[in-house]
């Protein structure tokens, strides 16, 4: 879907420019501008953003089904096996690669997978079951409430942001209708509109500030996400 959205942005929007202005360098121009952006910036952002969501609810049901089933059958096996019994994509290729390692190895392993705050608290409190014994069930109740408080938070605002999304997209539709009426309403005088180098300016004028506009948008949509090169620095201060 991402992949698809990448190629009709700048498709869409070079031929929209090629009709408004009849002028083949602005619209190759804008329609690359349109790529290097969607392709460099917006994937990874979206990527990035579905990869955070998906891992959040993996790590969720993992945690919830491992936690209970061990405090109903107290085996360590059979918890780690209902935890996983859905795994799949990334999440069951991972799963699958350390199938070997002890079961209490790949509990901790997981944790270089799922990379979230809420699964290192689930290892402290296993490893304090381990070390106490006791309920992992009680130890574990004030996690589980958090985690299903965050669940229900993050979903509600997923849900928002989609409206949001939706109204913000058909707002620049709308915008780009009535610009584009522009061609039609002024038929009779776009012949000389087309060699107006001030009219030609506005058009890019349009199409930079739209693609400012989209960029900006899905930074703040996707979480702020570190762009590549800020990420390398702070990996290489490491």
């Amino acid at each position: 879907m991402i992949d698809a959205f990448i190629l009709l942005l700048p498709c869409s929007f070079g031929l929209l420019a090629f009709w408004l202005s009849d002028n083949l360098i602005i619209a190759i121009s804008i329609a690359l501008i349109y790529l290097l952006s969607a392709f460099f910036l917006l994937k990874p952002w979206m990527k990035s953003l579905y990869e955070r969501r998906r891992k959040r609810k993996e790590s969720f049901r993992f945690i919830s089904s491992f936690v209970i089933s061990l405090a109903l059958t107290g085996s360590l096996e059979k918890s780690y096996d209902g935890a996983i019994s859905d795994a799949s994509g990334e999440f069951g290729s991972v799963v699958k690669g350390i199938e070997s390692e002890a079961v209490r190895d790949r509990i901790v392993y997981l944790n270089n997978y799922f990379e979230m705050e809420s699964y290192r608290m689930f290892l402290s409190l296993y490893s304090l079951y381990e070390a106490q014994g006791g309920d992992l069930l009680d130890i574990s109740k004030g996690l589980l409430d958090e985690l299903t408080r965050i669940e229900e938070s993050e979903n509600a605002i997923e849900k928002e942001g989609k409206a949001s999304m939706r109204e913000y997209l058909i707002m620049w539709v709308i915008s780009l209708g009535i610009f584009s009426f522009l061609r039609l309403g002024l038929a009779n005088f776009y012949d000389a509109l087309e060699k107006n180098p001030f009219f030609l300016c506005s058009i890019s004028i349009f199409f930079a500030f739209f693609l400012g506009s989209i960029l900006f948008y899905f930074y703040v949509y996707s979480g702020k996400p570190k762009l590549s090169f800020r990420r390398k620095k702070h990996e290489e201060k490491k």
